[in-house]
């Protein structure tokens, strides 16, 4: 739990810092160049083997990518079970003055996952919050990391 409390006030301090600019819609990158997003979705994620589930893996991955107007737009492929779609975040956004970049999305299963990172270009590092309906008390928080998924 002390792991999660650095984690969210590391975050915290890079939001209210004075030293980033408010006018970029992008990580100031060169994974996340416009002209690179453009030409090929940027993914983050994980897919593994998992002989529990029809087609044996299981995972999530993250796909960047900018719409015409240059603003960042994510979509999620969930692999296992019954889930084999990639679809639109309902709200993906960079933070420039904190550095981060937030999306939000519901599964087929009606549970709500916000996931917040710094971005880099090898791996987003940060916490995901998992918010199931009905339940009593907000979400669960934990630490997470999505590695870069290197093209094949």
């Amino acid at each position: 739990m002390k792991s999660l409390t650095r984690v969210i006030v590391a975050f915290v301090a890079l939001a209210v810092s004075p030293c980033y600019s408010d006018s970029r819609t992008l990580p100031d990158l060169p994974c996340f160049e416009l002209k690179r997003l453009r030409a090929a979705p940027l993914v983050f994620g994980e897919l593994k083997p998992d002989p529990s589930v029809p087609g044996g893996w299981s995972g999530m991955e993250v796909h960047f990518g900018v719409d015409n107007g240059g603003k960042l737009t994510a979509a999620i492929r969930e692999v296992g079970g019954a889930s084999r779609a990639t679809r639109p975040v309902e709200r993906v956004t960079y933070y420039p003055r904190g550095d981060t970049l937030s999306f939000t999305y519901v599964t087929y299963g009606s549970t709500t996952f916000r996931r917040t990172f710094r971005p880099g270009c090898n791996s987003l590092v940060g916490f995901s919050e998992y918010i199931r309906p009905g339940e009593p008390g907000g979400g669960i928080v934990v630490a997470d990391t999505l590695p870069r998924v290197q093209a094949k």
